[in-house]
């Protein structure tokens, strides 16, 4: 289970890789973008790769509740679906154009 501070840290990370993209962020950007030390950094993540890994499996559990969420409050098929596009395509417009060839290289 990850504590309430590494949860704020994973989506401040988030938020940073979507901005700038993965590949041009170092460790030493990232610890600066947060305001933390990078000792503070390393406390939960061995290096970088774990750290992405670690962003994009929250960001993955995000997407699910969002998605669960627009299934439950949705009164039919038609309207789960707009939601669900609504969410994707916000998604979609915070991301740095190399986030995708980034993240094949992890």
């Amino acid at each position: 289970m990850m504590d309430e501070k590494f949860l704020e840290i994973l989506e401040k990370v988030g938020n940073v890789f979507m901005r700038y993209g993965i590949k041009s962020v170092t460790m030493d950007d990232m610890a600066r973008e947060l305001k933390i030390s990078k000792k503070t950094l390393y406390k939960y993540v061995s290096d970088k790769n774990d750290l992405v890994c670690k962003v994009m499996g929250a960001q993955c559990e995000m997407d699910k509740i969002q998605c669960n969420e627009a299934i439950h409050s949705a009164k039919n098929a038609i309207d789960e679906i707009f939601a669900i596009t609504e969410y994707v395509s916000s998604q979609v417009k915070q991301m740095h154009p190399s986030i995708h060839y980034d993240l094949e290289k992890y």
